[in-house]
């Protein structure tokens, strides 16, 4: 640790100590003054949770069957375990899952979800507002994990009371104002040992910062004219061992030299500012001895010839911080901590509620959105092409990034996690539907327009025929196709984006 030497002297002079009587008032007045804690009441979880419903409620059928001890869905698992979803994020997420199926079974209240008609909708609706729902669920729970990282285990729950009684121990010895200062308490004991004693090592003298201050504005047998420390206290009685130790009566003067607190109010950046600033007081003498206060040589009597200090045994030279000496400076270290992390939850507890006071009306708008996409999206495509494979892939290709809105668009999940794809076709259903579909449009005796071209040459394919790849096709359906994936893709680029 680097330290600034002190000068030679003769003897010390007046105000030797001021700046360090100073620094250690910081700690006296800090003692008087009422701290600036944080709100940090919790934000309300009702849009949380709410959100959390719709992401379930519009999850597939069969994720929500595995939270349901029966088919009726009269009665939820009672564990991640019983549910089999451990290894699905249940580990973590169950209580919330939970909440969400036990809202979402027979005969509960659904009324929060009549209102948003998220149990309506069906098809490419559901679809488009399962993915922006788990979206939109996905971001409050990072802002909510946030939150705990912050407020960590409870640790920055702070009270006016908790950092005024550290404090003022600290300060004082005891829970105490000024008034109600004691020699028993602020020397932690009689200090009972010569002076040079009880200003180093584990004396009394180190016990509190008032005790520290009595070490250095304190002199011996020759008093500094006009004081050490201030001119007030010029007049103190000499402090040289047990016999005239500093009592009650004199330990509230020099509390009170520190002047009035004022209207400051304390944070924990001002206490480690306060702690920086002792610590940059303190200096080497000789060797192997480190100083707060003014030292010439010797001891720490309290003989202006000497030294009014506190001595630091043994730590000059070492990686040791001599303020892990005086106890009562470790336990505002901590605080000082405590408070500024208290901050920092506050102010992750704030990005919170501005979320949470969003995520309603967010949702509201996801919900309609999505059944306003899916209408535009459906609108656009020729009806006889709205069950084809290319027009289905192409629906399921808007899908790659959530596993959840693949499988509500009835498409085939090939990805490997949650949201990386890709979303297929599921080729058996559109097998059937195109099946339906062709049955419900053929009529006695027309020809199909596929097999009019179908088994032609290439110099034979004309009159409503086209030559594609290796066979011919009806250029009409080519035509529909083309112009069907044109429309869906500006209907997707222009709604989704």
């Amino acid at each position: 640790m680097l330290v600034a030497t002190a000068p030679a002297a003769a003897n010390l002079q007046v105000g030797a100590n001021k700046a360090e009587h100073a620094a250690l008032c910081e700690f006296v007045l800090m003692a008087q003054q009422p701290p600036d804690l944080p709100n940090l009441a919790d934000a309300d979880t009702a849009p949380y949770d709410y959100v959390q419903l719709l992401n379930f409620t519009l999850s597939p059928p069969e994720w929500q069957n595995k939270f349901y001890v029966d088919a009726g869905k009269t009665k939820t698992h009672e564990s991640a375990a019983e549910a089999k979803v451990v290894d699905q994020g249940g580990d973590k997420f169950w209580p919330e899952w939970k909440s969400a199926a036990d809202k979402l079974k027979a005969g509960a209240d659904h009324t929060q979800l009549k209102t948003t008609q998220a149990t309506k909708l069906t098809g490419l609706a559901r679809a488009l507002a399962a993915e922006q729902i788990n979206n939109l669920a996905t971001k409050l729970r990072s802002v909510k994990e946030a939150v705990e990282k912050e407020a960590g285990s409870g640790e920055t729950k702070l009270t006016t009371a908790d950092v005024t009684t550290a404090l003022q121990k600290a300060a004082f010895g005891a829970e105490t104002a000024v008034g109600g200062i004691t020699k028993a308490a602020v020397f932690g004991g009689t200090a009972a040992n010569p002076r040079e004693n009880e200003c180093k090592a584990a004396g009394d003298g180190l016990k509190t910062a008032l005790a520290n201050m009595a070490c250095l504005c304190w002199t011996a047998a020759t008093p500094i004219t006009s004081g050490g420390c201030t001119q007030g206290l010029s007049t103190q009685p000499a402090w040289s061992n047990s016999a005239n130790a500093p009592d009650t009566a004199a330990l509230i003067k020099l509390a009170k030299s520190c002047g009035p607190p004022g209207a400051a109010k304390v944070t924990g950046a001002r206490i480690t500012n306060a702690v920086n600033a002792l610590r940059a007081h303190i200096r080497g003498g000789d060797a192997g001895n480190l100083y707060l206060g003014g030292f010439l040589a010797t001891n720490c009597n309290g003989n202006s010839a000497n030294g009014a200090c506190i001595e630091f045994t043994g730590v000059a030279g070492t990686d040791v911080d001599p303020l892990t000496k005086l106890p009562w400076v470790q336990p505002l270290v901590a605080l000082a901590e405590r408070m500024q992390q208290a901050n920092a939850a506050a102010a992750a507890k704030a990005r919170a509620k501005k979320s949470l006071d969003n995520a309603e009306a967010e949702a509201t708008q996801a919900l309609l959105l999505a059944k306003k996409k899916a209408e535009a999206i459906t609108a656009a495509i020729p009806k006889a092409q709205q069950q084809s494979p290319s027009a289905t892939q192409t629906i399921c290709d808007t899908h790659n990034k959530s596993k959840t809105a693949c499988l509500g668009a009835k498409c085939t999940w090939k990805g490997q996690k949650e949201d990386d794809g890709p979303c297929i076709v599921d080729e058996s259903k559109v097998a059937e539907q195109t099946t339906q579909a062709g049955a419900g449009e053929k009529k006695d005796g027309e020809e199909k327009k596929e097999e009019k071209c179908a088994g032609k040459g290439e110099k034979d394919c004309k009159d409503g025929c086209k030559w594609e790849g290796t066979e011919c096709k009806d250029s009409s359906f080519l035509l529909n196709k083309h112009f069907a994936l044109s429309v869906v893709s500006a209907a997707l680029v222009a709604l989704l984006f």
